[in-house]
């Protein structure tokens, strides 16, 4: 089978989520092509049509599997089907973006991938959707003693790291509340550490192995990577209760979701920090079936459904 992705490559490199997914795709793929999107809004988006339409013409793929809304409106400009389209949780915000999706969903896509049972409820797509998050490669985070990695990092070990893994700088992150959550704590051992920008993907597991917990303060989340590779790390995690974050993290020991008061996460965090055994969260990823080789078969089996359906509906 023959696959072009299309995807948003305003930065230099890949989204590492994108290429995580499609490590495991890759493999049961007889061909696959990536085709970034230039440009920002509707007149930048718009001056990649033609570019896309050529390549479409030149590498004729069996589908196309566009990630994020704005990439599914543009691959359906092109005329061509079918079209496999990623709903992330930003999609769901506004009405007009969900009065979109319905359309297109409608009259042009093949089928809908969304990250959360929010995003399902939101949407209210009545077929052709599946709930598939993101998945998290199990292998790409061994185990590490805190000591060590700490001291790779330059971590002073009489403090207690709190880890941040967003741009603060992104409202919908909403850092202000998880820093008046740790000013609560006052507790000059504690530390609030912000990951920094870019920081190549294979550093992440150093960085919550040597952290003692993720807190995460979201107004919106889809399903964040970062909290499922703090499962990984059997790390303590205090999250709001965003995207599909209750359900993963209900029951787990040393894991909390919380609303948004800054007290209430404050308390988390407290019990959190005091928490000194595994929370187990790999194993919970298994059983959720959250590793990224379960989550890429479930992906192929729309693509083996959706390029079936498609080429019979073609010999009719």
């Amino acid at each position: 089978m023959k696959v072009l992705f299309v995807l948003t490559g305003n930065k230099k490199v890949l989204s590492y989520i994108f290429a995580n997914q499609l490590e495991s795709l890759a493999p049961a793929l007889s061909e696959y092509k990536v085709f970034t999107v230039k440009g920002k809004g509707l007149k930048g988006y718009l001056r990649n049509l033609l570019p896309l339409r050529r390549t479409i013409r030149d590498f004729q793929p069996d589908l196309v599997h566009a990630h994020y809304s704005l990439c599914g409106y543009l691959a359906s400009l092109t005329g061509f089907k079918p079209i496999v389209v990623s709903l992330m949780g930003s999609d769901t915000r506004r009405r007009l973006s969900v009065f979109l999706i319905r359309c297109f969903h409608k009259f042009a896509w093949a089928y809908a991938i969304v990250k959360s049972k929010e995003m399902l409820v939101a949407l209210d797509l009545q077929n052709r959707v599946k709930l598939i998050p993101n998945g998290v490669h199990l292998w790409k985070f061994p185990s590490i003693g805190r000591r060590e990695a700490g001291s790779e990092l330059g971590f002073d070990p009489d403090f207690k790291y709190i880890i941040f893994a967003a741009n603060p700088h992104r409202p919908e992150k909403n850092f202000a509340l998880a820093r008046e959550a740790v000013n609560l704590l006052a507790r000059d051992e504690v530390r609030l550490f912000v990951l920094p920008n870019n920081t190549p993907h294979e550093r992440i597991n150093l960085y919550l192995r040597a952290a003692h917990v993720l807190i995460l303060t979201s107004f919106y989340e889809g399903s964040p990577n970062v909290v499922k590779e703090a499962m990984a790390c059997d790390l303590p995690i205090v999250s709001t209760a965003v995207g599909d974050l209750r359900e993963n993290l209900e029951g787990l020991s040393g894991c909390f979701v919380t609303g948004h008061s800054a007290g209430e996460i404050a308390s988390a965090l407290e019990q959190a920090l005091a928490f000194e055994g595994p929370t187990h969260g790999r194993q919970r990823l298994l059983e959720l079936g959250l590793d990224a080789e379960t989550i890429g078969c479930s992906i192929l089996s729309i693509y083996t459904r959706v390029v079936k359906d498609h080429q019979g509906e073609v010999r009719k």
